[in-house]
């Protein structure tokens, strides 16, 4: 085991010390625009070179170039791991991985920049009336593995962390949320995981669930949790459809079961809908002014969404009027304000792990 162990860090010495072969210049170029292996052994690196009309285009073209190394299976996916960055460096106080780590992600300002890539030289190439941009990424294979497995294996840290719920908590939006937010991060786990395939190495670990286990998961706990629907003012039922579609739409249950109780009800929404005929200046129209409100309710009493709209409706008609009034507060909740403020409380609580 101790040869076995000497010979791996011999191998990665020769890699950290031994690959690059210098950065010099040939007819005034740096030898990497000509040929980068001249100067990165492909054996300890990875490396693609960009060019642009500014700096910022060659850097981006290096690194989209590096990126295409690694194929379709990364290439493809990688906006799963720009939403799994943004989740992380977004709430770095509830969602931790080691500093170093950290640092790696943030340094990788975008997912157009593999995490761990970086730029390591760049040229400005001047002629009349010309300028061209050159610039070239680099990933050292080594430190890359490195770096990816460790990424892995605090995300699956993390994701136990997300899932371990109490009874009491199995059956809440936060539930669901937890595992939304698991789902996440297991997509970008296996982003990193072909990485390492590409890079040589497998692998291994008991986490075998991917995104799409943990999105059913939140599904299955959505489809669980009835939202007890009451509107006052409402007209035939259509305010109080309207809301459910929302709600199902989203996978929750809004149907109510007789003799329930408040723990089989943790969610109530709570609306009311008015309608005013206006006096009108011009006799040929009449309008209805309408207003609605709404909140979502926990079953400690908690107010966890509150929503108003206001709105003015005409017709030659006054009937006519009070209809339109209605329709568009449907729209408003099931298209518009309603249903895009209750998309973003869910969104909220893919952040909490406590």
């Amino acid at each position: 085991m101790k040869n076995k162990k000497a010979l791996v860090f011999i191998v990665l010495c020769f890699c950290a010390t031994g690959c690059r072969t210098g950065n010099g210049v040939v007819e005034g170029k740096p030898k990497w625009i000509q040929k980068p292996e001249n100067v990165f052994n492909p054996a300890c690196y990875i490396c693609g070179t960009g060019s642009g009309s500014s700096q910022e285009k060659a850097d981006a073209n290096a690194f989209a170039n590096l990126i295409i190394y690694f194929g379709q299976s990364v290439e493809s996916n990688i906006q799963s791991v720009q939403v799994y960055k943004e989740l992380i460096t977004g709430n770095s106080e509830s969602l931790q991985l080691q500093d170093e780590i950290s640092t790696e992600i943030k340094l990788s300002s975008s997912m157009n920049q593999l995490i761990g890539a970086k730029i390591y030289d760049r040229w400005k190439e001047a002629v009349p009336q010309k300028t061209t941009y050159h610039a070239v990424a680099v990933m050292e294979k080594a430190e890359a593995i490195r770096i990816y497995t460790q990424l892995i294996n605090d995300n699956l840290v993390l994701i136990e962390k997300l899932i371990a719920l109490g009874s009491a908590e199995k059956t809440t939006v936060n539930a669901a949320a937890r595992y939304y937010c698991a789902a996440d991060i297991a997509d970008a786990n296996a982003v990193f995981k072909n990485v390492l395939m590409v890079l040589g190495v497998s692998h291994q670990d008991a986490g075998n669930n991917t995104g799409h286990d943990y999105r059913l998961s939140a599904e299955n706990i959505l489809a669980q949790i009835p939202i007890t629907i009451t509107v006052k003012g409402d007209v035939d039922n259509r305010i109080s459809k309207a809301f459910a579609q929302v709600f199902s739409g989203r996978g929750f249950r809004t149907n109510t079961v007789p003799g329930a109780t408040s723990a089989d009800r943790p969610y109530t929404l709570r609306a009311e809908f008015k309608m005013e005929d206006v006096p009108a200046n011009d006799s040929k129209y009449q309008y209805t002014r309408f207003v609605l409100t709404a909140a979502l309710m926990g079953k400690d009493g908690a107010e966890l969404l509150s929503f108003s709209e206001t709105g003015r409706e005409g017709h030659t008609t006054q009937s006519e009027a009070r209809q339109r009034a209605i329709h568009s507060a449907e729209i408003i909740i099931t298209e518009d304000s309603f249903a895009k403020e209750f998309a973003a409380y869910l969104d909220s609580l893919r952040t909490i792990t406590h």
